[in-house]
């Protein structure tokens, strides 16, 4: 299930070599990794590797190819060194890690997550109402360790150019957990916070998200793109083994259970229009981006982005 020619993305020299060592050659039938990939998601590597063996298990006791070790990641740094250090054939990527990666990476699409999910925007109640009140003043949130992400999709209109003309002037700051970003917005330390859907949901636990108003919801997009990595041994039937076995995740009691941990409802067959048309927005996003960083630096002003 290939999407076909995808569109161009710019490389550093150093990132290319990088990457061509991570799958440069393939490994044999049989001897599959898997990674996770997750950035901004709670947890670590270590304190996840006991659910990844009950997923590795999962997919071999259900007609899936046999995995010999997996790993999560939920920074992009460490996910781009376990690629080179492991070369796994197989992954469960964000949406931004895959649009950002497919092509240095040889990321080929088989599943995405389902149901598409938006991001929100919340604030103070009171305190403001809208984007164009957010001007110059500072967001948190989880999702801004994939920057790109915010500034290619989120916050891009389908044409590439950001949602509101103060977004240029936002003050973005990642967090590492969604309940201090909460905390911060509503102690007056930051303006307002990014969420996922699934944090959105789990705000509600929280007594200090009451005081918290959403201003604005985005289209909603898969949170993750199952994907064969590199150039591994019959690489068809690893994807169909695969597909067979994760739609088996939702039909059993330890199924349901591995996908209520990542968050999704389950894996849906590969909606290639819709993946081609994310992969042209990201990339309409980009141009849109640097557009607005030059109108910034013609005005005298200038933004970090990290990430980009």
């Amino acid at each position: 299930m290939r999407t076909g020619s995808r569109p161009r993305r710019r490389r550093t020299p150093a990132l290319a070599a990088l990457l061509a060592v991570a799958v440069g050659a393939p490994l044999l039938a049989g001897s599959e990794r898997l990674v996770i990939v997750q950035p901004g998601y709670p947890g670590s590597t270590e304190e996840a590797r006991e659910f990844v063996a009950g997923l590795v298990k999962f997919v071999g006791e259900h007609g899936g190819p046999s995995i010999a070790a997996g790993e999560y990641h939920n920074t992009e740094k460490g996910a781009l060194e376990a690629i080179r250090r492991d070369r796994p054939t197989l992954g469960i990527v964000s949406l931004a890690f895959y649009l950002e990666h497919a092509d240095a990476l040889g990321l080929e699409p088989v599943l995405s997550s389902r149901p598409d999910e938006p991001f929100h925007i919340a604030v103070k109640s009171g305190r403001y109402t809208d984007l164009a009140d957010l001007a110059g003043k500072t967001v948190t949130g989880t999702p801004l360790v994939e920057d790109r992400l915010v500034r290619r999709l989120l916050m891009a209109g389908a044409d590439g150019k950001p949602v509101t003309p103060t977004f240029a002037t936002w003050k973005l700051e990642p967090v590492k957990y969604f309940s201090k970003g909460i905390r911060d917005v509503t102690r007056d330390r930051k303006d307002a916070v990014i969420l996922s859907h699934r944090e959105y949901r789990g705000m509600k636990r929280l007594r200090s998200a009451r005081e918290l108003s959403v201003i604005h919801t985005t289209p909603a997009f898969p949170t993750a793109v199952v994907v064969t990595i590199g150039k591994p041994a019959r690489r068809e039937k690893l994807a169909a083994d695969l597909a067979r076995a994760l739609a088996a995740l939702e039909k059993t009691e330890k199924g349901r259970e591995i996908l209520e941990t990542m968050g999704i409802s389950g894996f849906a067959p590969l909606d290639t229009a819709r993946l081609e048309s994310l992969e042209a927005r990201y990339e309409r996003g980009a141009h849109g981006a640097r557009d607005s960083a030059g109108a910034r630096g013609a005005s005298g002003t200038s933004e970090e982005t990290p990430g980009s």
